[in-house]
């Protein structure tokens, strides 16, 4: 498995260096020629003008190449069928006392 052969659209990163300095990194929630709206990792969104911008490029996948190495098809499988079933649920409270990284099994 290749996360980075191809990346579905509206799950790229996309990587800004603006012109004053700094980095803005997130998924592209809509862009007008004027606007580009990020949203980042913990969903917040962030509006960057296109005259600031020094620098857009696409980051890789965040799903490492060595998950087709040490899963299954089957386990694979589970992982994109769980990831997918994130999008059916509606927006709970963050709970920030759970690390972030097990925050979807606390939730079962």
């Amino acid at each position: 498995m290749k996360p980075n052969a191809k990346i579905a659209q509206g799950f790229d990163t996309v990587v800004v260096t603006l012109k004053a300095g700094g980095v803005v990194a997130g998924t592209v929630a809509s862009e007008t020629p004027e606007v580009l709206n990020l949203r980042d990792t913990e969903n917040k969104l962030h509006e960057v003008k296109k005259a600031d911008i020094a620098k857009r490029e696409g980051a890789p996948s965040s799903m490492p190449e060595i998950f087709g190495m040490i899963l299954s098809k089957s386990d694979l499988r589970d992982v994109i069928e769980y990831l997918a079933s994130l999008r059916d649920r509606p927006g709970r409270p963050i709970d920030d006392s759970i690390p972030r990284a097990l925050r979807g099994i606390a939730a079962k």
